[in-house]
């Protein structure tokens, strides 16, 4: 049986914020860097002017992209996406994005563990009409991780993928107490039916 973790949260700016622990956040949240560090990718940072360069760290085991069908095709190009987050949500306390982390089953593969993230993020986020941006982490032998430290990082847009880009407003339905309760059921049934197989 796997550990269950299924956390989520909301990545923005603004003063006051709060990590999950209560805790006050030492900086603002950053889309692109933020999408850096979860893929091990460099991107260009455009708002700030800066190059957020995470290519050299350890443990990133598959990263990608994915776009409702209809979506403009640039929305798989990580750097344009985030910077167009970013460029979007100009307000000072904006929300940039909506983060899941996930722990995965460590009795299956890497290519289980991918399959069973890419299922449930398309079913459960992508049909939505999300675009989103997942990444599989393994645990790190040298930095002392916990052997079964396998999980999942899947940041979202708050808005709509459209033919031109993201929609003009943020879908409101998504934020609901009932749609996280759903998708954790379903993350939950999920891991589950792996786990049986």
């Amino acid at each position: 049986m796997a550990i269950y973790h299924f956390s989520a949260q909301i990545l923005g700016r603004g003063k006051g914020r709060k990590n999950l622990d209560g805790s006050p956040k030492k900086a603002p949240d950053n889309a692109v860097a933020a999408a850096a560090y979860r893929a091990g990718e460099k991107l260009r940072d455009e708002r700030q002017g800066t190059t957020q360069d995470y290519s050299r760290r350890a443990g990133v085991e598959h990263h990608e992209i994915m776009v409702p069908e209809g979506g403009a095709g640039w929305l798989a190009d990580r750097e344009k996406l985030w910077n167009e987050v970013e460029r979007l949500e100009s307000r000072k306390d904006a929300q940039l994005a909506r983060e899941f982390n996930m722990a995965l089953p460590h009795q299956l593969s890497a290519d289980e563990r991918r399959i069973l993230v890419q299922e449930f993020v398309r079913e459960q986020f992508v049909s939505q009409g999300m675009v989103a941006d997942f990444a599989l982490h393994s645990p790190v032998a040298a930095k002392g991780d916990d052997p079964r430290n396998f999980h999942a990082h899947v940041m979202l847009t708050l808005r709509k993928a459209t033919q031109a880009g993201l929609h003009e407003v943020k879908t409101r339905e998504w934020n609901s107490r009932d749609q996280l309760n759903a998708w954790r059921k379903a993350w939950t049934n999920g891991v589950e039916s792996w786990e049986q197989w």
